[in-house]
């Protein structure tokens, strides 16, 4: 099944609580904003900025689950999901629902089994810029994207299965297929690309030949 949107995941502190009725309330933090991930796929870093998911707090109808593409809990649309979004951190309740999956996610929430939270988002065209870190390894700043989900997970990791939906902004960038940028990556050449993209325009120019084609023998010394 190919995947729509990309999932990123966060080691924070899931919390329980019980309320009125027998409710049970999980909260959590989603994103801390301005905060680098650690490598995904070896490949690049990425920091959402404050703010980045503003607008689609008030229009997107968010899912709660337990796991990614598990047991529904609860959405923002029927008020069983709420967020807090801050300049630091977007955070989020989920009221557990009466059913096996909510009282099972419960169970594990009192077990300690969860361990923090997943988010399935899309960034928006043109809100991403790349940039090189001080270490030299590539960086992606989203300032704007589209929210989808807020699941919780026992086991928080940066999946790499999504990491190639980040490289389509920088394929459009500089006009290449996104398999030649995800080559690139793949390569850790993406610091390259993004330091010296007008290099690669001067080539194809020159030898009257697409970017793509010239990329790689290109960018092989890095590699030699």
């Amino acid at each position: 099944m190919t995947a729509t949107y990309e999932q990123r995941h966060l080691v924070e502190p899931v919390e329980f609580r019980s309320g009125d009725h027998g409710r049970i309330t999980a909260s959590g933090i989603a994103m801390r904003y301005g905060a680098k991930s650690k490598p995904i796929g070896g490949q690049f870093r990425e920091e959402f900025r404050s703010g980045a998911f503003t607008k689609t707090l008030q229009e997107q109808d968010i899912l709660a689950h337990n796991e990614h593409g598990g047991p529904y809990l609860g959405r923002t649309g029927a008020g069983t999901v709420r967020t807090f979004d801050s300049r630091s951190e977007l955070a989020y309740e989920i009221d557990l629902p009466d059913t096996a999956a909510g009282r099972d996610t419960a169970h594990l929430l009192e077990r300690g089994d969860i361990k923090g939270s997943s988010i399935g988002f899309r960034a928006l065209p043109k809100a991403e810029q790349w940039s090189v870190d001080d270490d030299g390894m590539a960086l992606r700043s989203v300032s704007e994207a589209r929210l989808f989900v807020i699941d919780l997970t026992v086991q928080p990791y940066y999946d790499d299965s999504t990491a190639s939906l980040a490289l389509r902004s920088l394929a459009a960038e500089h006009e290449m297929d996104l398999r030649s940028v995800v080559e690139v990556a793949e390569r850790g050449e993406l610091a390259a690309l993004i330091s010296n993209p007008g290099d690669d325009d001067q080539e194809g120019e020159e030898e009257g030949r697409e970017t793509p084609t010239l990329l790689r023998p290109h960018l092989s010394w890095l590699s030699a």
